[in-house]
């Protein structure tokens, strides 16, 4: 039932997506409408992610990156963009009705994807912060990797957006060996939690 619901809502987003390209073609400077385009994959991802359409999750985060730098005015709107994102929509939907893709098809619109933002050149990396005075940092390496802590809290709607957690943490955890402490102080009742997201067009990412 939950599928079909996701299903509804990602077409109806898709149709969306559409409509806003269609418009962007004409006035590529619109940032309004990149922020639509961005959402609309935002969403779809996240509500594959949680409603188990992983391969259309996938193939569309990889497509939602792509706005997210045209969105930090890292790569310019064209029209061989606005084309490939059609094409990616097309095939998003045949995902989320169950349809066939080829993976010849896929990885032909993710290779345009990919040659767009390697057009840009990646900005410097920053310098890291000097070590704090009379403390002694062994340099990363082979017998000394180094170690990130990462707190997250996550907002109390989180779920609205369509995001998922688990798939947040196997990502981090894909980056190498972890261990996670989980603090349930904040966490309400499970009789009276509600994760199900509310998928919309018009919802912030």
């Amino acid at each position: 039932m939950e599928n079909d619901i996701y299903k509804t809502e990602a077409l109806e987003l898709l149709d969306e997506l559409e409509a806003a390209l269609l418009e962007l073609e004409k006035a590529p400077a619109d940032k309004k409408l990149v922020d639509r385009i961005f959402r609309a994959l935002h969403t779809i991802k996240g509500g594959g992610q949680m409603f188990g359409f992983d391969e259309a999750a996938l193939f569309t985060h990889q497509i939602e990156t792509v706005y997210d730098a045209v969105r930090g005015g890292n790569l310019a709107v064209s029209p061989d963009l606005v084309s490939l994102t059609l094409a990616a929509g097309d095939v998003i939907r045949r995902m989320v009705l169950g349809e066939p893709v080829e993976d010849m098809e896929r990885e032909t619109l993710l290779g345009g994807f990919r040659g767009m933002q390697g057009e840009q050149a990646a900005p410097p990396a920053p310098a890291p912060p000097p070590p704090p005075a009379g403390r002694e940092t062994a340099p990363a390496g082979e017998g000394n990797p180094a170690v990130y802590r990462i707190r997250f809290k996550p907002a109390p709607d989180v779920f609205r957006s369509g995001t998922s957690l688990i798939a947040l943490l196997k990502e981090i955890k894909s980056l190498g060996e972890c261990s996670l402490v989980c603090h349930t102080r904040d966490v309400p009742p499970w009789p009276g939690w509600t994760p199900r997201p509310a998928i919309s067009p018009g919802r912030s990412s």
